[in-house]
Order: structure tokens, then C-alpha cells, then sequence
């Protein structure tokens, strides 16, 4: 097995603006490498972390990151990470959910060290119905979350509220994605969400072959049962099963549901004319550049279909 800089394994950020099918992969990865005859507990998914939890960064850090300034907080991801990375050590592989930009620090860092970076699984989801979805997250307007999803400033969890994790920059949708595409410190797999539904062996196939060639071991990723088994264990169904059976332990309070409906094309029921304007206005160019605009700017066709 390849192992990274300072003898680590390899971590592999699942990146992504909320609600564009980050959980779902994480489950999906949860179940591949658990490898169990049995769905893994949504509430308990194995080989991926929440790293942006404020309890996880305090840990480590041994103070109270309340105490901090955004600024100083950014500042300590990198080592916070390393110190995170080289406890995992002993594990094959782990996935590290975060929501951020990708950022470079005042000296020119990234906040993303690449001396423990396996690569980064960049999840991205139509604008359209994203902000459906993100909507009802969020327990706001949809208005509202067109609004935010245009502004270089937003970010989740931001002060001054102490809350359970920390603050995550995320800039506006066409900015997170280009923070993240036109970036060229990290080995990248763009993956759409919309491919995740309509051709599932064929976008986590590669996927799983990402990363194993990531860690030199490419004749790993052939195993056509063992992906049909965790796409089986990680569908929209068990995963909304689960939630209502058990609860989901980040879903917003102000929700019902974490995992609602996981379609393709809800936005043509939820948004109006203005709505869907505004957000053609806002991020025409990169919705066209990743195939959510045809070349006359019309909005392409997907499939309605569910996981």
C-alpha cells in the first residue's frame, strides 16, 4: 500500500457545497470499504469524518476554539489536519467531509495540506435544484437561498454564534467551484450529482478507482459485487429509512428530514421563473462549463429520477 509523506495513508477529501450529495458518497464509501453483509449505520459511517466538528478541532487542539478568531482558527486547520492525519495513520484510507472553498492561508499554504492528501472527491450538484434542497435544509425561503448562494461572503456555522462546528467559507456556488477545479496542489475527481443517480456503476466505479490508484493499487477496484452491495446499502431508500428509524445526528433541528427527496429535476415544481433567472443570471458560466447549460444557454435536460 502506497503511503503518503511522513508514512500516513491516504486521506481523501470529500468536497462539496451542501447538499450536492457529500452524505450520500460518504455512506456509499462507508459501506465499499466496511465491506459488511449489512447497511452501515448512517449515524456511525466508518472511514469518513466531519472535520469541520468544533469538539474534534478542540481535541486536538487542547483549548477552547471559542476563544479564537476566525482568522486564528483557519490559521491551525493545516496542523490540526496533519495532527488528525498522523492519528489515522494506521487505517488504509479515510475520507474527510468538508463544505469549504479551497483556500490558501496569508503565507501562501493551502488550508488543505498536500503532504497528507491521497486526492479530493469534488461533488457537484445543478444550482437549480441545490437550492431546493438547501432551502429546506436551512428552514429558509427559497429567495433567501438563492441570495446566499450568490455572495462571495457566505459560509456556514459563522460567529458570532458558538456553535457545534466550526465556521466553513464557502463563497458563492460558482466560486466554491472554481476554488476547487482550478486549483492545482491536490489530485481532483469531479464527480455530478446527477451522474451519481443516473449512471451509479459507472461514476462510483470510478470513484473507487480513483482512489486506488491514488494509493498504487489500481487491481483493487474491479470488484463489480462489492460495488452493487455498497451502492445497494447506501440508496436514498435506506439511507431515509434509517433516518426515520434512528434519526440522522446532523440533520438541522429546524428540518424534518435530512434526506428529503434526492431527485433530479424537483426544481421545475419549486422554483419560479424569476427564481430560476436569478440563479441562471448568477452562475451561468460554470453552470454551462460543467454541462447544466447547453451551448445556447438552455438548461439541459436530466432524467427525473431518484437513488
Amino acid at each position: 500500500r502506497k503511503r503518503l509523506a511522513n508514512g500516513m495513508s491516504g486521506i481523501f477529501w470529500l468536497a462539496s457545497y451542501p447538499k450536492s450529495g457529500n452524505t450520500w458518497m460518504r455512506a456509499f464509501l462507508s459501506n465499499y470499504w466496511e465491506n459488511a453483509d449489512h447497511p452501515v449505520n448512517i449515524n456511525a459511517l466508518t472511514y469518513t469524518t466531519l472535520v469541520s466538528d468544533r469538539q474534534l478541532f478542540d481535541d486536538v487542539l487542547g483549548i477552547d476554539s471559542g476563544d479564537l478568531t476566525q482568522d486564528e482558527i483557519d490559521l491551525l486547520r493545516p496542523a490540526v489536519y496533519r495532527t488528525l492525519a498522523h492519528a489515522v495513520s494506521n487505517k488504509s484510507v479515510q475520507f474527510w467531509k468538508i463544505h469549504d472553498a479551497f483556500q490558501r492561508l496569508p503565507s501562501g499554504e493551502a488550508m488543505f495540506p498536500k503532504d497528507i492528501t491521497g486526492g479530493v472527491i469534488y461533488i457537484i450538484r445543478s444550482p437549480l435544484d441545490l437550492a431546493v434542497s438547501y432551502a429546506h435544509h436551512s428552514a429558509v425561503s427559497i429567495d433567501r437561498t438563492i441570495t446566499w448562494m450568490s455572495q462571495h461572503d457566505h459560509g456556514l456555522f459563522m460567529p458570532p454564534v458558538r456553535l457545534p462546528q466550526i465556521h466553513q467559507r464557502m463563497y458563492s456556488w460558482s466560486d466554491h467551484i472554481r476554488s476547487w477545479t482550478t486549483q492545482t496542489d491536490l489530485p481532483l475527481l469531479i464527480i455530478r450529482y446527477e451522474d451519481m443517480v443516473l449512471r451509479p456503476q459507472e461514476t462510483f466505479k470510478a470513484v473507487i478507482r480513483f482512489v486506488y490508484n491514488a494509493l498504487d493499487n489500481p487491481d483493487h477496484a474491479g470488484d463489480s459485487e462489492r460495488l452493487a452491495r455498497a451502492l445497494r446499502f447506501s440508496s436514498f431508500d435506506e439511507l431515509k429509512k434509517q433516518e426515520a428509524q434512528w434519526g440522522f445526528s446532523e440533520k438541522d433541528q429546524r428540518t424534518q428530514s435530512f434526506f428529503r427527496k434526492g431527485v433530479i429535476g424537483d426544481w421545475r415544481e419549486q422554483l419560479t421563473p424569476q427564481q430560476v433567472e436569478r440563479i441562471l443570471h448568477d452562475h451561468h458560466d460554470v453552470m454551462q462549463a460543467f454541462g447544466y447549460l447547453d451551448a445556447k444557454g438552455a438548461v439541459t435536460q436530466f432524467e427525473s429520477s431518484s437513488n
